[in-house]
Order: structure tokens, then sequence, then C-alpha cells
């Protein structure tokens, strides 16, 4: 199985978490008004992922399997899985808003979290290939120095530094003060951060180690790689993920900035979290849409499982850069994770199965969680969102990173 998410992301201080259990518990009180956003169902004429094909050998096995997880605690779940043998299944189960009552579809709208970096890295190879960018060459040839100069060891990092994590540089989700104004504006419909602020939270901090002598996950890295694509091409990275990669894989139903509806567009989920007072679930919609909506880079996507599938089987197939950019991409560092077998390259994650080496990426947020991963060996796809939390402590970031994880690919595998 791919083992749990390896501990790269956002780590809640003691003193901020015990900030944030009456925070959370207060919005709980507040959650009739935090879904005041329109959550428009996505029915089948609408959708543009293909239909499951007739008679699928699994497809009873594997609803099945999602009807279980809905019942252990997962408000709503959405599954792909593509082999050579089987075929395409896709399938959902649960709510997509349980206020309203709306089913979770196939063609449900899901916030795929750091999914993006994958994406950002892909931009960033096209431009490597077209001789923009060079890999080992210091980002302070690309961006301003009021930037560089502002963050520990920006004028010595390179850009393959960057895009694998091996910079050094602070991750702004780490600050406690960001943590704190993040929790405190959890019921403010009007806090959205700019990127100058993310950035000012890593400004001034530390470095984590000297540039390429470790590994340390940084949400900072991919802010500043977003920058760097404006940098090098006059126009908003967004252009490039709409241009180059939408629009050439016939992508209808992802979303980043550019694309009408965003942030909230017709078929998007409601999203939740536990109660810390008991574990029920609170609506965070609202919250869940402004930090999406304010993340570049790191974070920001909108997307059905069949366009994040589309993606990442056409990157491990060549068709969105050449083999040696994706040769580049695939060249692993150590993560040093307490999860053993988990490497990563640039804007992905390698882990060795028992069935083959998967590479891809994962995401998590206050009110979502995302999986999406390719077996290049096999050619099996495995795309999987949920509506729930999984990047705070908890029951349902067990039972969407580990288990259903490891119980779907026993499945797809036999």
């Amino acid at each position: 199985m791919l083992p749990l998410q390896p501990l790269n992301r956002l780590k809640i201080s003691a003193r901020i978490w015990r900030f944030a259990l009456p925070v959370l518990a207060s919005l709980a009180l507040n959650a009739c008004r935090d879904h005041d956003r329109p959550v428009d169902p996505a029915p089948e004429d609408y959708c543009h992922a293909p239909a499951n094909q007739e008679g699928h050998p699994k497809a009873a096995q594997y609803q099945a399997l999602l009807d279980s997880y809905v019942q252990k605690g997962l408000p709503g779940v959405v599954l792909l899985v593509k082999t050579p043998r089987d075929g395409l299944w896709i399938g959902a189960a649960g709510k997509a808003n349980r206020e309203t009552g709306e089913a979770m579809t196939r063609c449900s709208l899901n916030y795929p979290q750091s999914i993006a970096k994958s994406f950002t890295a892909t931009a960033m190879m096209m431009l490597v290939e077209e001789g923009k960018v060079r890999l080992d060459a210091r980002i302070s040839e690309y961006l301003p120095q009021r930037i560089i100069s502002a963050i520990t060891n920006a004028d010595r990092v390179t850009l393959r530094q960057l895009l694998q994590h091996t910079s050094g540089i602070y991750n702004y989700l780490d600050d406690e003060g960001f943590q704190a104004d993040a929790l405190a504006n959890l019921n403010n419909p009007n806090r959205t951060y700019t990127t100058e602020e993310y950035l000012s939270y890593a400004a001034g901090k530390p470095a984590y180690f000297e540039p390429g002598t470790a590994y340390k996950y940084s949400d900072t890295n991919y802010e500043l790689a977003a920058l760097i694509i404006d940098q090098v091409t006059g126009r908003n990275h967004a252009d490039m993920f709409t241009e180059r990669i939408f629009r050439p894989l016939g992508l209808r139903d992802i979303y980043y900035k550019n694309e009408p509806g965003y942030p909230t567009p017709r078929g998007l989920v409601a999203s939740y979290a536990n109660d810390p007072r008991d574990g029920s679930l609170i609506n965070v919609s609202n919250f869940q849409t402004r930090s999406v909506r304010s993340f570049i880079g790191d974070d920001g996507l909108i997307s059905s499982a069949y366009d994040l599938a589309r993606f990442v089987e056409a990157l491990g197939k060549g068709q969105l850069v050449k083999p040696e950019s994706l040769r580049q991409m695939t060249q692993w560092v150590n993560t040093y994770s307490t999860t053993p077998n988990v490497q990563y390259g640039l804007g992905l994650y390698k882990f060795d199965t028992p069935y083959g080496i998967a590479f891809g990426h994962d995401g998590d947020g206050l009110g979502a969680g995302a999986q999406m991963f390719y077996f290049p060996d096999s050619g099996v796809t495995y795309v999987a969102f949920t509506n729930i939390g999984t990047f705070l402590p908890g029951p349902a970031a067990r039972l969407f990173q580990r288990e259903l994880q490891a119980d779907v690919q026993r499945l797809a595998f036999q």
C-alpha cells in the first residue's frame, strides 16, 4: 500500500493547537452560516468524464468499498481506478453537501490541494525545455531582489532545489503568526491572503539547513516557483496551466484562477472538519474556498477525479514533457520521513509499494483530502477525494490516507 502521508505538511505548534480547539468548536456553532455559498449539483448531462464501461468486473466491489468508508465516517468520497486489464471505473459515495442532501457523484468537483505542485513543476519543466530557465541556476536570476533579500537561502538556492524541497527555505505555514491568524479568521468571510502576505510569514526566518544538504517540505518553495513563471513569461502562471496543460489534454472540469466560475464552480462540494469536542462534522466551506483561492503554485486547484487522472497519466506517458524532463522530475531524494520508501522529485512523490513504484502527489486541507498516483510499470492510475479535512490529526486522515488507499490497491491489483 501507499503509506500514510509523510509528515511534511503543516505542523501546528502545541500552543497554537490548544488555541485551534476552541476556535474550531466555535465554528460549529456558526456552521449554519458557513455553507451560504450555493453548491449546485453536477448532473450526468453536465459531466465530461466518460461513463464507466459496461460490465466492469469490479464495479460492485469498488462501490461497496466506498459505501463502507462513508459508514466509517467520511462524509463523501470519490474514487477513480484505471487498469489496463479492467478499464476505467469512477464512483462515489456519501454526500457532496450534507445540508442540502446533494449526493457525491463521479462528476463532483473537489479540492486537490498540494497536487497543484505537480502542475507547477510540469509548467516549469516546459520552460526548461524552451531554454527560458535552467534547473541548476540560482533563483536569484529570475526573481527581483526585494524577494530574494527577504528570504533566507533565496540568494543561494537553485530552481531544482526549490522544486525538490531541498532549499531549506522556511515554510510560511509553519509560522505561528500565520497559524494563529488563519485560525482566528475561520469565521471571517472577508479574510483572504495575498502572495506577498504569505511570503511575509517566511521573511527573515532562519533556514532549516544549507541548500542541497537535506529535504524539508516547504510550501514557500512553490509560491516562489509560481512567481518565477510569472517573471519569466511576463504573464500569470495560471495562463500556462490553462493553455499548456488543461486545453491540450481536453480537461474541462478543472479550475485554476482563469476558468469561469472559479473559485466556486458548479458541482463544487461542501467541505467539512471534525468538531474537536465530539467528532461531529462542521461545515468549513467558506474557509476552504477562501484559503484555496489565495494560494498560488503550492495549491489553488479545483478538479474532477477524471481530469486529475488524465493529467498524471499524460505526464507519465510523456504527453506533456519530453522524456528528459520526466527523467529530471523523477530523480528522487530521500524525504527523511518516518514513513519508509517515500522519496520526492520535482513536484512528485515516489512510493515503493507491494505493487510496484507509484508517483504523483497528495494533498490535504482543513476541509479536503486528495490523492493522485500513477504506476508506470503496470499502467494503473488512482485518484481519490474526500470532502473532510485530512491535515489535522483525526480519524478522517487515517481512514482516507491509509486505510482506503490500501484497500483500493489490493482490489485494483487482484
